[in-house]
């Protein structure tokens, strides 16, 4: 759908994803690095001499094992922070939201009460004014839906 690429088009935008992003992708990397340095490692095991290639790979063998033992701990010891950090951003977007919806709720309750008093105040004295108010008001919640949104 257009409306998830849009999505992923303003992730730059979204303070939420800046700062999840380079930690993901980070992680991402390094799992895809070690992945393919234990691939060619396994493969050039297979392949290696007796010769001066054969102990250089058994020496970066050796160092590699310590790296894919302690690559585990890393991923482990990144996920609780990163969990606790997205729990966090989720907590912190979802109190914006129920902020949004209380004010939203406020001004609609408001203009209701503007429109209530201005019929029972402004209609005797001028009629055409109270039409006109009541216009502007029944197009206040379309004109800030549009304004939230984006939209022309």
């Amino acid at each position: 759908h257009r409306r998830y690429i849009r999505h992923v088009l303003k992730w730059r935008h979204s303070a939420t994803a800046t700062r999840i992003l380079p930690t993901i992708g980070f992680s991402m990397l390094w799992s895809a690095f070690v992945a393919a340095i234990s691939l060619w490692l396994s493969s050039s095991s297979a392949s290696s001499s007796a010769s001066s290639n054969g102990a250089l790979i058994g020496l970066l063998r050796g160092w590699w094992g310590m790296v894919v033992r302690a690559a585990p701990v890393a991923v482990s010891s990144l996920s609780a922070p990163l969990a606790l950090l997205l729990t966090l951003r989720a907590n912190q977007s979802m109190s914006r939201l129920l902020e949004a919806r209380l004010v939203w709720g406020r001004v609609m309750l408001h203009s209701q009460t503007l429109a209530s008093m201005s019929k029972c105040y402004l209609w005797p004295i001028s009629p055409a004014a109270t039409l006109l108010l009541a216009r502007h008001l029944a197009l206040l919640g379309w004109m800030l839906k549009a304004r939230v949104r984006g939209e022309n």
